[in-house]
C-alpha cells in the first residue's frame, strides 16, 4: 500500500489527482498532456478538419477477460472434442468390423478403404462444430 500511495503522491499532477477526488471529469475530452522540459501543462487539442474528437473506444483495449473463455465454456469445448473422437472411433470400428466380417475366408489383415478416417474426421468436425485445427 505504501507503493501505491507513493506513487499516487509524486506521479500525478494536482490537478488530476484533484478532479479525481472531487468526481469531476480529470481532462475535457479534447485536451492532451504535453511536457516541456521545465514545466508540465494541458492544452487543448486543435482540429483542422473542425470535426468532432474521436472517444477512441474503438482502438482501445479493455482488458478483462476474452470472449468464451469461462471455465464452463472451456468444459463445454473439452467434453465436445472427446465426444467427437468417441464418434470417429466408433465409426471407424464398426466398419473395420463389417470388413472383417465380408473377409472371414482370407487370413489377411483387414483394412478400410483408404481416406475413411479422413472423411470420419471432417464429418466429425461438421456434426459437433469443432473450429480446431489440431482436430485429427
Amino acid at each position: 500500500m505504501r507503493v501505491a500511495r507513493l506513487f499516487w503522491n509524486y506521479r500525478l499532477p494536482s490537478a488530476i489527482k484533484s478532479c479525481y477526488n472531487t468526481g469531476a471529469p480529470a481532462l475535457p475530452a479534447n485536451a492532451t498532456r504535453q511536457e516541456s522540459a521545465t514545466s508540465t501543462s494541458l492544452s487543448a487539442v486543435k482540429h483542422e478538419d473542425n470535426s468532432p474528437p474521436t472517444s477512441g473506444n474503438s482502438t482501445r483495449n479493455k482488458g478483462g477477460r476474452p470472449k468464451n473463455s469461462t471455465i464452463a465454456n472451456q468444459l463445454a469445448k473439452a467434453r465436445t472434442r472427446k465426444e467427437a473422437v468417441n464418434w470417429v472411433v466408433a465409426q471407424y470400428a464398426e466398419k473395420k468390423r463389417i470388413k472383417e466380417d465380408e473377409n472371414k475366408h482370407s487370413k489377411k489383415r483387414v483394412r478400410v478403404t483408404n481416406g475413411f478416417r479422413d472423411t470420419l474426421v471432417k464429418q466429425a468436425k461438421e456434426q459437433f462444430e469443432i473450429d480446431d485445427e489440431d482436430f485429427d
